[in-house]
């Protein structure tokens, strides 16, 4: 079993970004939680979640999930956030199964 599949895509269901500094952002703000570095997340599932986890578009995804790598911190940090009760056996995962080629 590879990370991403015991993970179910925990990075496919908000979405961290920096709030910009406009009312825009105060209704973001309002919307979603602000993480302990000032970005905040927002509970946005992607549609292309398959029911088991796994992307339906892969090889099509968009460049912000490209940019997203398993077992980067911005993942490992979802992990944490996302999957409290399988944190470290996903993490444990990640240390010891190689990173998939883009």
């Amino acid at each position: 079993m590879t990370p991403c599949q015991l993970c179910r895509g925990a990075c496919c269901e908000s979405i961290v970004t920096s709030a910009p500094p406009t009312d825009t952002g105060f209704w973001l703000s309002l919307h979603g939680h602000t993480l302990a570095d000032g970005r905040l997340e927002l509970t946005v599932r992607c549609h292309a979640l398959a029911k088991c986890g796994s992307c339906s578009i892969h090889s099509m995804r968009p460049e912000h999930c490209r940019n997203f790598p398993v077992g980067g911190a911005d993942c490992r940090a979802t992990v944490l956030r996302r999957r409290p009760a399988q944190a470290s056996e996903i993490l444990a995962l990640m240390d010891v199964t190689p990173a998939p080629q883009s």
